[in-house]
C-alpha cells in the first residue's frame, strides 16, 4: 500500500526542480473546480521546509504524484507552534515547554490555480502528561510538542475531493 524507502527517495529527487513552483503558486479563487476527480493525484508540500512533507507517503498509493506530470492537487501544509504551558510535578520543577501543534492545510487544483478546500487543525493538550527519563539521566525534557494525528490530515485531504 505504501511505497518502498528506494521509491521515496527516487519521488524526492524526481519534484526537486519544480518544488519551488508549488511553495510560491498564489490561487486566485476558491472554488470547487470542475477538472478535479476522484482520482485526482496529490502533492503533498511543506510551505516552510519547502520540501515534499512525509505525509505525502501516507496517502493511498493510486493519489500518490510520483512525477510532477502526475500532479493534480498541490497541499500545502503550514505548520507551527503554539506555547501552552508549562508541565512537571512536585517532584520534577516545572520545566517542561508544552506546544500545541497548529496546521493549515491548503488543497489548490494545479490546473485552475485555485483554491479546492482549506482547513485549520489544531493538536489538543492534555492537562498533564508523563514520560521517562533515560536512565541515568534524571531530567525532564525542556520541550514537548503535542502534535495533531496524521490520520486527520490524511483523511481531510481524501475526503476533500
Amino acid at each position: 500500500m505504501f511505497l518502498k524507502k528506494y521509491e521515496e527517495s527516487e519521488l524526492f529527487s524526481n519534484f526537486d526542480r519544480n518544488i519551488d513552483s508549488y511553495i510560491e503558486m498564489r490561487p486566485s479563487k476558491y472554488y470547487n473546480s470542475k477538472n478535479i476527480d476522484s482520482f485526482s493525484r496529490f502533492v503533498i508540500v511543506d510551505k516552510s521546509e519547502k520540501k515534499i512533507h512525509k505525509y505525502h507517503f501516507s496517502l493511498p498509493k493510486n493519489r500518490i504524484a510520483k512525477k510532477p506530470s502526475d500532479v493534480d492537487i498541490v497541499v500545502w501544509l503550514d505548520f507551527n507552534e503554539k506555547f501552552r504551558g508549562y508541565y512537571g510535578t512536585s517532584k520534577k520543577p516545572y520545566k517542561t515547554e508544552g506546544y500545541i501543534q497548529e496546521c493549515k492545510v491548503t488543497l489548490i487544483d494545479l490546473k485552475d490555480n485555485s483554491i479546492v478546500s482549506r482547513k485549520n487543525f489544531s493538536s489538543k493538550a492534555p492537562e498533564e502528561f508523563s514520560y521517562r527519563t533515560r536512565r541515568g539521566s534524571g531530567s525532564s525534557p525542556k520541550k514537548k510538542v503535542f502534535k495533531i494525528s496524521k490520520d486527520e490530515i490524511i483523511n481531510f485531504i481524501i475526503s476533500s475531493i
